[in-house]
């Protein structure tokens, strides 16, 4: 697996309490949505490099 796979299966816990609205660091409106986008970029990112592992 990729290192870059584990941090993220690492930080799920986070991501999960982020993706349900509560906020862990008491960022405001606008952190959250950048937050969201991160963790679509995140999400974008790692399907790519399954795809590709998976291509070979």
């Amino acid at each position: 697996m990729m290192p870059v796979a584990q941090q993220v299966l690492l930080d799920l816990p986070a991501l999960a309490t982020l993706a349900q609205g509560g906020d862990p660091t008491g960022a405001g409106p606008v952190a959250k949505v950048v937050m969201s986008l991160g963790l679509l970029v995140v999400i974008v990112l790692l399907l790519r490099a399954l795809w590709h592992q998976r291509g070979r």
